[in-house]
């Protein structure tokens, strides 16, 4: 396994910060007044930092959890989901306030493209959905590991559990948002 991070980085160097990384752009991104990045992605990412943390705990639980190894790839999948969402709600913003954009993929669920007006709007309803059954997959997966998981990594799961149902508050207030609009 490489120790370095993605980018060749050594994690235990003090100069390769999270404010240098992609994190940082992408924070910096989101501050900016361009359309997208917005909340609906700051909840994908917290889902995917619950997702993340949830895989870390369920790797390190395989003393307390015979199936931890299975928890810990279905952590894994949900973060990649969780990514992936984030760049589909950031399009689907930037799509639904311009009027163009480039075309969302919410998955399977999205009804009509992107590129029309109500696929704007459609995929601005349909991501966020997915985004929060999502979260409530995450946070009951994390519950679980802060009972049955290493106690050593509490704090961790609990991390998991807050995060994800933080990505859920989210979404529930873009939907009484988009709500309000129509």
């Amino acid at each position: 396994m490489n120790t370095t991070g993605q980018h060749g980085a050594d994690p235990s160097r003090a100069d390769s910060g999270i404010a240098t990384s992609a994190v940082g752009e992408l924070l910096a991104r989101m501050a900016d007044r361009r359309p997208g990045p917005a909340a609906g992605s700051a909840a994908a990412l917290a889902a995917g930092l619950a997702a993340a943390l949830t895989g870390k705990v369920a790797r390190l639980s395989h003393r307390q959890l015979a199936d931890a190894e299975g928890l810990a790839e279905r952590a894994d999948r949900l973060r990649e989901r969780a990514v992936e969402l984030a760049d589909a709600d950031a399009a689907a913003v930037v799509a639904m306030i311009t009027g163009r954009g480039p075309e969302v993929d919410a998955g399977a669920s999205a009804a009509g493209g992107a590129g029309t007006e109500s696929g704007a709007r459609d995929a601005a309803v349909v991501v966020p959905e997915e985004i929060g059954e999502l979260a409530a997959e995450l946070a009951d997966l994390a519950k679980h590991l802060a009972v049955q998981g290493n106690p050593r990594l509490r704090a961790d799961a609990v991390a998991a559990v807050r995060l994800a149902e933080s990505a859920r508050a989210i979404v529930h207030e873009i939907q009484r948002s988009n709500a309000d609009a129509d």
